[in-house]
């Protein structure tokens, strides 16, 4: 016969193990979060870059990315990224514009898959941002756009806005 004290412990026990199989779940259902979103993510992996051979230039509306020169321009202003991760970060944002990358796409694309900080896209976006107003090139600038965890070269939202500006 069991006596309550014996009840009230093995209560416990059972008490201590549910929770820790409740932490264990918590834990697998995150892995398998995680597990799905990069499953997704390389789902919707673009193809890899086909980079353009020394010379060659992209155009995009009417910016022209010169992988010869390393730099961009409107026709009537000129930015010279040089041979930098900003170049050819701001290089595959061009090669698929109004589109929007994951973080972990473009750490793939432009970093190739090198460890790196949570905040390397977002450092690179500012410091396109700045390079292309300093040139000048404020729509460009404007263009480059971050949505959620996605970022993106948004040259029709760009558009868009800065006709609604000058119509005001």
């Amino acid at each position: 016969m069991t006596t309550t004290s014996e009840l009230v412990i093995r209560l416990r026990e059972l008490a201590m193990n549910v929770a820790k199989l409740e932490v264990t779940v918590g834990r697998c259902a995150q892995e398998l979060q995680s597990l799905l979103d990069l499953a997704a993510n390389l789902e919707q992996q673009p193809p890899p870059l086909d980079l353009p051979h020394h010379g060659q230039q992209l155009h995009v509306g009417r910016f022209t990315v010169d992988r010869g020169t390393f730099s961009v321009s409107d026709g009537s202003h000129i930015c010279e990224l040089g041979n930098t991760v900003c170049f050819r970060f701001f290089e595959c944002l061009a090669r698929d514009p109004n589109r929007c990358f994951t973080r972990s796409q473009l750490l793939t694309l432009v970093w190739d898959s090198q460890r790196r900080a949570s905040t390397t896209v977002r450092s690179a976006i500012f410091e396109l941002r700045c390079q292309f107003r300093k040139a000048g090139m404020n729509e460009l600038a404007d263009a480059l756009r971050a949505e959620g965890r996605a970022y993106g070269l948004k040259l029709d939202e760009s558009l868009r806005r800065r006709q609604r500006k000058t119509n005001r």
